[in-house]
């Protein structure tokens, strides 16, 4: 490899890597942020009780066949 390539390999991954921290601590400082400044959802609550509760289905029927022609 050329050293004109060489060092332009070496600078160009140099500055990825700088770039790519850079990014990452920045975006985790942010993801805190937000976790911090939304609140917990309201939920509601509801007792359990057992009970006996009645099955039905319905169901969708045809008495004539379908005829692929």
């Amino acid at each position: 490899m050329p050293r004109v390539w060489k060092h332009m390999f070496i600078t160009g991954t140099t500055i990825g890597a700088i770039v790519g921290a850079l990014l990452a601590v920045t975006s985790h400082s942010k993801v805190q942020e937000m976790a911090q400044a939304v609140s917990p959802p309201e939920v509601e609550v509801a007792q359990v009780t057992q009970q006996d509760v009645p099955l039905s289905s319905e169901w969708i029927g045809t008495l004539e066949g379908m005829s692929m022609r």
